[in-house]
């Protein structure tokens, strides 16, 4: 037994600094993670194959959408900012 050990003195310094407590930062932490791992193999329902292929092609599409109508916007106020710019000089 803990108390036979080590004197009674020494289990409530323990019991002060937290030690013997089972709401540790640490033990929040390992629950913390026991928990994630446990929803994520267990509660998560993960895309099958091919609809993780189709949602990420639709992604790399919009993407490269997005890309080139920012291009197009960066483009033109360039060139209107060129123009206004040109009619100070």
């Amino acid at each position: 037994m803990v108390y036979n050990a080590i004197g009674y003195s020494d289990i409530k310094a323990f019991d002060i600094i937290g030690l013997n407590k089972k709401n540790t930062h640490m033990s929040k932490f390992v629950g913390f993670v026991r928990d994630s791992y446990k929803e994520l193999t267990e509660k998560v329902s993960w895309p099958k194959w091919e609809q993780l292929q189709q949602s990420t092609t639709i992604v790399l599409v919009a993407t490269l959408i997005i890309t080139g109508i920012i291009a197009a916007m960066d483009f033109v106020a360039n060139g209107s900012l060129k123009f206004i710019y040109s009619l100070f000089k």
